[in-house]
């Protein structure tokens, strides 16, 4: 699993400004590193981690876009796109356009 964020800044993008590497157990990274979103998204799976092929959709979920396991990034914009699979064609597409805000208590 592969996750690349790039960065808005001067009203363009900054392709892959920051690139993170997952090399095994792809479901057991998405979980551990987005809890919230996995649940929303993949509430069915029990027991062992295995995402079934499919589509999968998210539809005014409360998700909680917590990372506990991936760096605090700068505030900004963010295009987080996610791909995973083991082989070159990929098995898992997820792009997500983020802003991260400072904590207000």
């Amino acid at each position: 699993m592969t996750v690349i964020l790039d960065v808005w800044a001067n009203n363009r993008w900054k392709e892959n400004a920051f690139i993170l590497n997952f090399k095994n157990k792809a479901c057991t990274n998405f979980k551990n590193n987005s809890p919230s979103f996995f649940e929303h998204l993949f509430k069915k799976i029990k027991g062992p981690c295995i995402i079934r092929p499919g589509v999968y959709e998210l539809k005014d979920a409360p998700v909680k876009w917590e990372y506990p396991n991936i760096p605090i990034m700068p505030y900004g914009r963010y295009k987080f796109k996610v791909t995973g699979g083991k082989t070159a064609e990929p098995l898992l597409c997820l792009v997500v356009d983020v802003r991260t805000i400072p904590k207000v208590d």
